[in-house]
């Protein structure tokens, strides 16, 4: 059976309609990949934290009505910035990716529309699985010069060991170790 996925906008009205399943999916998300490769859940307070361009990039996908997942992003200067993925994870690994390809394009299309040109994404060097996503999806992993790159033009507050961002301040159940990922949406989700 095919999965029919449609994606949107995430505003703050569909978030305060599909409040609950955002949470449900947090939650649900953080337990199975664990704090070091996801972190704590997301609360209220954190979805609702307000970002550069967070309500113009974000999205949400469904299949028929159901909530399937989200997308948090934020713009920063020409770039936008993945900061929270979530999917039921009662779903199919091939349906999560397609969800996951889904969200992206909704994202960067509305980024595309404002002229950006990058979207970055932080993954907890413990969370392969995302990883390996990223990198099937043409995203390349940033090192060195690139890395700079992204810690001056977003203002990171960490440090580089060889390709790895640290956290200058780890906080307790919070990745502190991560890669970070780029892909120029000029080119990708077309």
């Amino acid at each position: 059976m095919k999965a029919d996925i449609t994606t949107t906008i995430l505003d703050r009205h569909k978030t305060q309609t599909h409040l609950v399943q955002i949470l449900k999916i947090e939650r649900d998300t953080s337990r199975l990949l664990g704090e070091n490769a996801y972190g704590n859940p997301w609360t209220m307070e954190n979805i609702y934290y307000e970002l550069p361009g967070k309500w113009r990039y974000s999205s949400i996908a469904f299949i028929d009505s159901r909530l399937a997942g989200y997308l948090i992003v934020s713009r920063w200067g020409e770039n936008l910035h993945g900061h929270r993925m979530g999917m039921d994870i009662d779903l199919d690994g091939f349906v999560k990716v397609r969800i996951a390809q889904a969200l992206y394009k909704e994202s960067s299309i509305a980024g595309r529309r404002d002229g950006l040109v990058y979207f970055s994404a932080i993954v907890p060097t413990e969370n392969t699985s995302t990883q390996r996503y990223y990198l099937r999806e043409g995203f390349e992993q940033l090192d060195g010069a690139n890395l700079n790159w992204f810690i001056h033009g977003k203002g990171f507050d960490g440090y580089i060991s060889g390709d790895i961002l640290l956290d200058r301040e780890p906080v307790k159940g919070e990745p502190s170790a991560s890669y970070v990922y780029r892909i120029d949406i000029r080119k990708a989700y077309l």
